[in-house]
């Protein structure tokens, strides 16, 4: 089985959980991979949510993949496996970003919805070990008219957890098939 990783905005393939999956799948038959997007912290490129879903789709182009994915990258991941079924055949979605509204960017950078508003840009925060991202308000209300719809019956919820929440860890399961 071939399992990609889908890691989320401010983050990078070396977070935390990024090599925690890694060293856990370096010890199965499973092929792990940590998905590389284009212009990972470009201070230069806009950041743009459907670039990180033809990212996946051109990776999973041609085999079929269980894909993990987190925060931001749970939104590219999901509209990349609705445009692409033959390729993706699971998804494993935790602490999704599909419910958030503009002014999100407040939180990480007080008064920031006022800027992007303006018409000037941003550096999104890395996390630790994760790369920064140039922001701004195109791309922002781009990856909020392009949220996909939780409209997916999980097989797996966490204790507690809602799959709409974007508060509470979230996990999604869907057609995972695992042979031997």
């Amino acid at each position: 089985m071939n399992i990609l990783y889908c890691h989320g905005l401010g983050s990078s393939i070396n977070n935390r959980i990024s090599t925690s999956l890694m060293e856990y799948f370096r010890k199965t038959p499973h092929y792990f991979e940590r998905l590389l997007y284009r212009n990972p912290g470009s201070r230069h490129v806009l950041w743009n949510i459907s670039e990180w879903r033809k990212d996946i789709e051109k990776r999973v182009d041609g085999q079929e993949w269980v894909v993990i994915a987190s925060s931001a990258g749970c939104h590219a991941a999901l509209n990349a496996a609705r445009n692409r079924p033959g390729n993706i055949k699971g998804l494993f979605l935790f602490c999704p970003g599909v419910s958030l509204s503009f002014d999100y960017v407040d939180n990480i950078i007080p008064g920031g919805s006022v800027v992007l508003r303006n018409g000037q840009t941003l550096i999104h925060p890395a996390s630790r070990g994760g790369h920064e991202a140039l922001v701004d308000r195109e791309n922002l209300q781009h990856y909020l008219d392009v949220k996909p719809q939780m409209d997916i019956e999980p097989v797996i919820t966490a204790p507690g957890a809602d799959v709409r929440s974007t508060t509470s860890i979230c996990l999604v399961l869907l057609t995972i098939r695992v042979d031997g």
